[in-house]
């Protein structure tokens, strides 16, 4: 592909994620069938802090999954309550915690106005994790839902097998997050993009064969037209 070529499309980041790309950039994604590529990776970021007071509405299948939560508040937060979710500055959707992430999807598709997500396993943050599929695919569908609804707030909160509720609590608050964070270890992070170096970046070979799994997307496209111009 030659440097006329507009940048490829990112997805599923958020476009302040990347920057802006200058001409510079847009230049050295390379030539002679050479892609500059971007990779994902997570990084640690301050805990949340927040004041006032918050009204909480938990939605879940089973009341054992929010009676946690409502004890926690109860006993050791003041400044928060738990009330329905017409009344609630926040909704959390649990039904991600008993297994059933697809449950959460009416929640995130509907009309109030900030809900956050609480998966488990949806990420592999430390290298050490193999994420489930289900619970990742919440924090696509939570990006494009705010993304095209601007007057929803829509994020993901991703714990592992065991975590701590007053942790929970304390970044379900945080209203300027990213849209998508996870709990490890007792440490948030949050996702980041980082150039991949030379040693790792692809090159298409003139006259092999490619198969693009999914690629009827923009991306797809940008990449199969890319290939198609390699001499």
């Amino acid at each position: 592909p030659d440097a006329a070529l507009v940048p490829a499309p990112i997805a599923p980041l958020e476009r302040k994620d990347v920057g802006v790309s200058s001409p510079r950039r847009q230049q050295q994604a390379g030539n002679d069938g050479e892609l500059a590529l971007w990779s994902m990776h997570w990084k640690p970021r301050p805990a949340a802090n927040w004041e006032g007071r918050r009204v909480l509405s938990f939605v879940a299948g089973r009341p054992e999954t929010i009676a946690p939560f409502q004890e926690a508040i109860s006993k050791r937060h003041s400044l928060l309550s738990v009330g329905t979710t017409q009344e609630a500055d926040l909704v959390v959707n649990l039904h991600a915690l008993e297994e059933r992430p697809l449950d959460a999807l009416s929640t995130l598709a509907g009309n109030l106005p900030q809900v956050v997500a609480v998966t488990r396993n949806g990420a592999a943050v430390l290298g050490t994790e193999g994420p489930a599929p289900l619970q990742a695919a919440l924090r696509t569908f939570a990006l494009v839902v705010g993304q095209e609804q601007a007057l929803f707030k829509r994020s993901v909160l991703d714990v592992s097998e065991s975590f701590d509720v007053d942790e929970v609590l304390r970044e379900l608050l945080d209203n300027e997050g990213p849209h998508f964070r996870a709990l490890r270890n007792g440490r948030v992070w949050e996702p980041a993009v980082a150039r991949l170096p030379q040693s790792r970046r692809i090159k298409f070979q003139p006259g092999g064969v490619y198969l693009f799994i999914g690629g009827l997307g923009r991306f797809g496209r940008w990449l199969s037209h890319c290939a198609s111009r390699v001499q």
